[in-house]
């Protein structure tokens, strides 16, 4: 079982290590590598926090900047399209491209599933192109604004439908 815990910022692991019957983690997210263990779950807690207190301490007594966990910033690539799309949504709402996609990481990060069906549905007097470009996508009713802001927007007649 792996999992994190947080202290003064900083995100450290908490690790099984099977082969030397410890527990251990490290530090995640900045350059230098800061790593603790213990033999049972109160104490990896006690030393991750008391790596990151030492971290911190050795860098103010060696002059050093701490790295910082996570900068704030990423670069993403969604292609061509999808960042048209984005642009031309983002302007439509009159929003930044970035206060758009943090929108769209709020709503995922609030563990809401988002399952994709999509159903093909044809016209029976749809011409050949048209039948390739229809499709109806189901998004199990969850009312998602960042899929719906999408609609039509990446295969001209896409429907959503809720």
């Amino acid at each position: 079982m792996n999992t994190t815990k947080k202290h003064k910022g900083y995100i450290g692991t908490m690790e099984i290590d099977c082969e030397d019957n410890i527990l251990c983690g490290k530090i995640l997210y900045i350059q230098d590598l800061i790593m603790f263990e213990a033999d049972d779950p109160k104490g990896l807690q006690k030393a991750f926090e008391e790596a990151v207190d030492d971290y911190l301490a050795t860098c103010e007594e060696i002059d050093k900047k701490p790295d910082q966990p996570l900068s704030g910033t990423t670069n993403i690539r969604i292609g061509q399209e999808r960042h048209r799309a984005v642009a031309i949504k983002a302007h439509q709402d009159g929003i930044s491209i970035n206060q758009l996609l943090i929108n769209a990481v709020d709503f995922l990060l609030e563990d809401k599933s988002v399952t994709n069906n999509i159903h093909l549905h044809v016209q029976e007097n749809a011409s050949a192109k048209e039948k390739r470009n229809t499709i109806d996508v189901d998004y199990n009713d969850l009312g998602n604004p960042f899929i719906d802001q999408f609609n039509g927007e990446l295969s001209g007649n896409t429907k959503t439908t809720h």
